[in-house]
């Protein structure tokens, strides 16, 4: 069967209403009748004379066959969905790909065709587009979540009232955590040891030797950390974890942050708890071996994922044999 015959059989078959070649001038736009050999030849002789014109950018370039892009075309059909006539086509065995013809933008990044869209301000403020330019930029404000493409990985779970990180307990080993902070306060991890009346919210603020509340000045649950209910702080080996930088809470609030408040953005795991361990100081620095005794007590607390920073200092250079001693030098 000629290729003609079978172009022409593919736009009856699925009521195509407009065609165009994509690539090629409009000098060589195909008629009905023009063979598909014969637009393979004006494409071919289009490019070279192109190269002809441009000698200099033709040089620079590598020597590769340019493809034959003759016989990609723009369609118009009447269906009511453009994703169910670009299946169908693309079903088509006389078909290579199909596709909608996607609307771009140089303003706006839309949101993906997901059923679950969170309304955190910095999600999006229309359920259309990504929030954009909280600090004047042109791209989304949650660009990771966005490249990383969370919400279509969200909605890869059995329905839209899904729960990413439900029982995951996330180790923050970093500057310690904002723990009263709005879009985080309901994700921090509290330590059932020391949860005195057992009612999974922390009780009370650290006022010892004064009991106060679960902050009872014991070591409840032995672990050799007294009142540890949140976590520790290694880098001054105290009960009090709170966020003296602001970058601990900046990398908590990237996986474990709240969805769908109405505030602030959305965590990777925005059911996920974080157990925070401070390692680092209000300046964001702190001993090797003190992140390395922070990892250990994320681990024993039951951390399921740990995080943490510290540069590539803290990363042994030299492959350390099993069962090796090792030690950091402090001066």
């Amino acid at each position: 069967m000629e290729d003609q015959q079978v172009f022409q059989e593919l736009i009856d078959r699925h009521k195509l209403r407009f065609t165009r070649a994509l690539f090629l001038p409009k000098r060589l736009q195909p008629g009905r009748g023009s063979a598909h050999a014969e637009l393979r030849a004006q494409w071919t002789d289009h490019v070279d004379k192109v190269r002809r014109k441009h000698p200099e950018r033709s040089q620079a370039a590598p020597e590769v066959e340019v493809p034959d892009l003759s016989t990609v075309y723009v369609v118009e059909v009447d269906a009511k969905s453009t994703l169910a006539a670009a299946a169908e086509l693309a079903a088509d065995p006389h078909v290579i790909y199909a596709e909608p013809d996607y609307i771009g933008s140089i303003d706006v990044t839309p949101l993906p065709n997901v059923p679950f869209i969170p309304n955190d301000r910095y999600v999006t403020q229309n359920q259309t587009h990504w929030a954009e330019g909280a600090w004047g930029q042109t791209f989304p404000d949650l660009w990771g979540v966005q490249r990383m493409q969370v919400l279509e990985s969200w909605n890869l779970f059995p329905s839209p009232a899904n729960d990413p990180g439900r029982n995951v307990v996330i180790g923050d080993v970093d500057t310690g955590l904002d723990f009263g902070h709005q879009d985080i306060a309901a994700n921090v991890w509290i330590n059932p040891g020391e949860d005195i009346n057992g009612n999974g919210i922390v009780d009370g603020t650290n006022t010892c030797p004064v009991p106060n509340g679960d902050f009872n000045c014991v070591d409840n649950d032995s672990n050799g950390y007294v009142d540890d209910i949140r976590g520790w702080n290694f880098f001054a080996n105290t009960n009090n974890v709170f966020d003296d930088n602001v970058h601990g809470t900046h990398t908590a609030g990237t996986f474990s942050a709240r969805r769908n408040n109405s505030v602030g953005i959305t965590g990777v795991a925005p059911n996920s708890r974080v157990l925070v361990v401070k390692a680092f100081d209000g300046g964001g620095s702190g001993p090797c071996s003190t992140t390395a005794t922070a990892l250990r007590y994320a681990a024993d607390r039951g951390a399921g994922v740990i995080n943490t920073v510290g540069g590539t200092r803290c990363v042994r250079r030299r492959r350390t044999p099993r069962f090796m001693p090792t030690a950091w030098v402090q001066s």
